[in-house]
């Protein structure tokens, strides 16, 4: 559900966005080059239209976001043009070895999934066109030159696929280590207000309502002044293991001190569901034993849920909600209330 915010998503735009460009020119320069001096117009066509393609997605993105079909059919282009020069061009025109640039550009725009699986399918497609234009032309396939011209290919497809999955990884790696730290508590390990925020933010853009559980310790400055902080953390984070293990922890955040909150979409949830979890989330937080210096000392906290309408006004929502969790202090805490 939550949505990472920071810069590092671009990356992939960016960079296929400077591909598009450059990419555009370099078809039109083999295009001509095809035309004048080879003569081999249906490949230049071809190139003429990847060209016009590169540039109008080059033109069209930097006004509206890219969509997941840009990158897949743009890239599907380009693995369509080597594939289709590989096979109609001789090989000791060496065009084969344009499929260089495909493991990094899989990787870069497609991440580690997908990049490994077309960096291999693509390996293995160019090595079959290389063998099918070889036989088309009559060559001898143990000659030393055409031996050596795919033994270099393989092994400097591989290298560069290699590096690409590193590089990837490493990228990915970061970018979660990153994530962690903009948007997950460092105490309980619960998602933080930022996180609350994106995710509201990604309800609205999904047209979707939930369920907004606000929580608060009962007497939790008296566990602090009785036993000391280190037993407060403690209590707070048993309490977050309690929530996320019943309610999931994608949905538990920490909505700021001893206050939590709990996310529930509508699409997977109604009134009396989000009841049930409420009241299992207070009911086992009631009989768990979290002081070891007082095993009978029970924790208990107070709910308040109202239902928010991210794309209205999610304050007054939120509202409705602190509204509830005052009237379940009021009626006696460790208590449940939705109005």
């Amino acid at each position: 559900m939550i949505i990472p915010s920071y810069s590092a998503n671009h990356l992939p735009t960016k960079v296929l966005r400077g591909l598009c460009l450059v990419l555009s020119i370099l078809a039109i320069i083999f295009a001509a080059f095809n035309t004048f001096v080879n003569h081999i117009y249906l490949l230049a066509i071809i190139e003429l239209f990847f060209a016009a393609s590169s540039f109008f997605l080059y033109r069209y993105t930097g006004k509206h976001p890219f969509q997941g079909w840009h990158k897949r059919g743009y890239i599907g282009l380009i693995f369509f043009s080597i594939m289709y020069a590989t096979l109609t061009m001789p090989l000791n025109y060496g065009v084969f070895f344009w499929a260089f640039c495909l493991p990094t550009i899989y990787y870069l725009i497609l991440g580690l999934r997908y990049g490994i699986i077309l960096t291999c399918f693509s390996l293995f497609t160019i090595i079959a066109a290389f063998y099918i234009n070889a036989s088309g032309a009559d060559i001898d396939l143990y000659n030393k030159i055409y031996l050596n011209q795919l033994l270099n290919f393989v092994c400097g497809y591989i290298t560069l696929s290699v590096i690409s999955h590193a590089y990837e990884s490493n990228k990915q790696s970061n970018e979660n280590a990153l994530y962690k730290l903009a948007h997950i508590d460092n105490l309980t390990g619960a998602l933080n207000r930022r996180a609350f925020n994106n995710t509201i933010e990604s309800l609205a853009e999904k047209k979707l309502t939930a369920f907004f559980m606000l929580l608060d310790v009962d007497h939790f400055k008296k566990v602090n002044d009785q036993y000391d902080h280190e037993m407060g953390d403690y209590v707070l984070k048993q309490i977050v293991t309690i929530m996320s293990d019943i309610a999931g922890s994608d949905n538990v955040f920490r909505y700021g001190g001893e206050e939590f909150c709990i996310l529930l979409t509508d699409d997977k949830f109604d009134k009396p569901s989000v009841l049930e979890k409420a009241e299992a989330i207070r009911s086992t937080i009631e009989s768990t034993s979290m002081i070891s210096l007082d095993p009978e000392r029970k924790v208990t906290i107070s709910i308040g849920i109202s239902r928010v309408h991210p794309l209205m006004d999610v304050q007054h929502d939120i509202s409705l909600a602190d509204a509830n969790l005052y009237k379940a202090k009021d009626q006696g805490r460790n208590q449940v209330v939705f109005d």
